[in-house]
């Protein structure tokens, strides 16, 4: 709304200015700068208006329209967090506006202090666009790796392009940023004591605890061994656990001073003479405890144990006193049968039998040639955890040709798995002589029937005697006959002898007589046994049985030792005996059939031997003592019942 004052100026004569009075009225509103102008008009006295004749009048600003600046009492002292290990993080300070919020201003800030720090810009710019109340300030944080304690910094604003600052104490902003970045350190056993290898004698073993990232203030670690079934998820069941005969179980508590990053522990290893693999101690890492601070404010989770998975050291005894064993050959010198098809030559393992042992071979032919006498049916042998033999894969061929002993050689080369080769590692395998290469000396059938001749002229037989499998050389082979143990000279003719084989003769024959005699005997089997050879061998077949049928009536002959023979009849049943007469052989036990049969001289008296009254005894005179019962039969086929009874 636009007002307007009129006055009037009188000059007087000679008067060269007047003066207009306008009275500005004052407030406490704050307000932007205004004007108004005055314009001379209408001179009179014939006066003329000059080019001065308007003026422009400005009031000023008042009452802080601009407004006063200041930090919010809430950013007069902030806490921040150095986060990440590059960058920044921004931290927002509240600048206010007081008063007047007429008009744009930029407020000036700066860093005071140390210009090299964890702040990114030293010096700045607020801005406040008319009508607004409240900007913020932001300040950036670097992100770095550096450990540090609690650091201040300090904030100050320090011009603004319009308006004024506020009260001094608010001008300046106190940032503190936290501990960061482990300020007391991480606890940790390296991975270099993961595993750790010793071996197994009395010692002591040091473990290393390092400290990572801050070394500020003194720190005590609490660090033990681990019982042998004491276990934990992260601690990894790879190998055997070591038992208290293998290591002193102990703990400690170290103390981590400032600035020192290592620390050790000392485990005492005990020695035995017991084969064992691979062991493992654990050590770990229990608890911590921040003896001195290196501040007042506490900083939150640190000092801390690293992760589980290095909190823990492992010490590992390494296999010893031959844990994984000692592989020989046995036995050293195998003597086998060309027919043998199981376990001549073994790999055994002594000392310890942890783990998988595998170990190659060689073979080298002697005599015998591989492929032809012999075969390799793998070129190493595998012994399984907690074996402690196993058979060499070498199979002997059974070929059926004559041969002579043979030799080769089987040794062993390389082994993996920890087990180291003993004394004997090499055996010579000898093949016996096979499928008789000297000749297998045997009858060429069991045996045969010869009867006893007759007259005098003994019967010539030939036996056969085979020489199978091999025909070389000279041999000589034995023989005799003999009848139940006897030599059967009184039968056979001759009873023993000997046959003699040059090389390439593959069978003889035994010439022998069957004997004549006239005596009575019974079937004989007569044994003619090879008994034995100068080269080669008997054979199964060594028994040819000759057998001479029984001869000259053996078993005799039989006949009554009379033609008549009398015979009293008596009162009661009797028993007669009538002599039977056995000549010529008597072997073997008979059994004779005879019959009787019933004659009536009277009736034909031919039939009676000699004279007809020779047939009855003597008459007898007297009468019958006892009188019996008449008993009629009548005719037919009715049966009779009488009973009788003692008189």
């Amino acid at each position: 709304m636009n007002k307007a004052g009129v006055g009037r100026l009188s000059f007087a004569n000679g008067v060269r200015y007047a003066y207009i009075e306008i009275a500005i009225i004052d407030n406490n509103i704050p307000e932007d700068e205004k004007f108004f102008t005055v314009s001379l008009v209408n001179p009179g006295g014939g006066a003329t208006l000059g080019v001065g004749s308007v003026v422009t009048v400005v009031i000023n600003s008042s009452d802080g329209a601009y407004g006063i600046f200041q930090f919010a009492d809430s950013s007069l002292g902030v806490q921040a967090e150095e986060t990440g290990d590059s960058g920044y993080n921004l931290v927002n300070l509240q600048v206010t506006r007081l008063g007047g919020i007429i008009g744009a201003a930029d407020i000036t800030w700066q860093l005071l202090g140390n210009q090299v720090s964890d702040i990114v810009d030293n010096n700045g710019t607020v801005s406040f666009a008319s009508g607004q109340t409240t900007a913020f300030l932001g300040i950036k944080v670097r992100g770095d790796t550096a450990p540090e304690l609690d650091e201040v910094y300090q904030v100050q604003l320090i011009s603004t392009t319009r308006g004024e600052l506020g009260n001094p104490a608010k001008l300046t902003s106190e940032i503190t940023i936290l501990a960061n970045d482990e300020t007391y350190g991480v606890f940790v056993i390296p991975v270099t004591q993961r595993p750790r290898r010793v071996d197994e004698k009395l010692q002591d073993v040091i473990v290393t605890v390092e400290r990572l990232f801050g070394t500020f203030g003194t720190v005590d670690v609490n660090v033990s061994t681990l019982l042998p079934n004491e276990t934990y998820a992260f601690i990894p069941q790879t190998f055997q656990r070591a038992d208290t005969n293998d290591y002193v179980m102990s703990s400690s508590v170290i103390r981590f001073a400032p600035g020192q990053g290592i620390g050790t522990f000392t485990i005492q290893i005990l020695d035995d003479n017991i084969p064992e693999p691979d062991e493992a101690v654990y050590v770990r890492i229990v608890s911590i405890s921040l003896v001195v601070s290196a501040q007042i404010r506490p900083v939150a989770n640190s000092p801390r144990v690293g992760p589980d998975s290095d909190s823990y050291g492992l010490i590992i005894i390494n296999s010893n006193d031959n844990a994984n064993g000692i592989l020989e050959l046995s036995p050293a010198s195998p003597v086998v049968s060309e027919s043998t098809n199981g376990t001549f030559l073994s790999v055994i393992r002594t000392g310890g039998s942890y783990g998988e042992v595998i170990v190659t071979f060689s073979v080298q032919d002697g005599t015998a040639k591989l492929g032809e006498d012999y075969l390799v049916l793998a070129s190493q042998v595998v012994l399984l955890d907690g074996e402690k033999s196993k058979p060499v894969p070498v199979s002997i061929i059974d070929d059926y040709i004559p041969e002579q002993a043979e030799t080769f050689a089987v040794q062993l080369n390389f082994i993996t798995g920890g087990a180291v080769l003993g004394s004997t590692v090499s055996a010579t395998v000898v093949i016996e002589a096979s499928d008789d290469p000297d000749g297998a000396f045997e009858f060429s059938i069991n045996g045969q029937s010869v009867p006893e001749p007759d007259g005098v002229n003994p019967t010539l037989i030939q036996i056969t005697v085979f020489r199978s499998g091999g025909t070389q050389g000279v041999a000589v082979v034995d023989w005799e006959a003999r009848l139940n143990g006897q030599l059967a000279s009184y039968d056979v003719s001759p009873t023993n002898g000997s046959l003699y084989y040059v090389s390439n003769e593959a069978s003889r024959n035994i010439s022998i007589s069957v004997l004549p005699d006239d005596i009575p005997e019974s079937t004989e089997d007569i044994k003619i046994t090879l008994l034995r050879s100068t080269l080669g061998r008997i054979g199964n077949r060594n028994v040819f049985t000759l057998t001479i049928p029984s001869n000259d009536n053996p078993h005799g002959v039989v006949q009554l030792s009379a033609s008549v023979y009398t015979v009293e009849e008596t009162s009661t049943n009797s028993v007669q005996n009538i002599g039977l007469i056995r000549t010529g052989g008597s072997f073997g036990q008979l059994r004779v059939y005879y019959n009787t049969e019933s004659s009536n001289p009277a009736a034909d008296p031919s039939q009676i031997p000699g004279k007809a009254r020779d047939y009855f005894l003597d008459p007898q005179f007297g009468s019958r003592g006892i009188e019996g019962v008449r008993v009629d039969v009548p005719e037919g086929q009715e049966p009779i019942e009488v009973s009788l009874s003692d008189g």
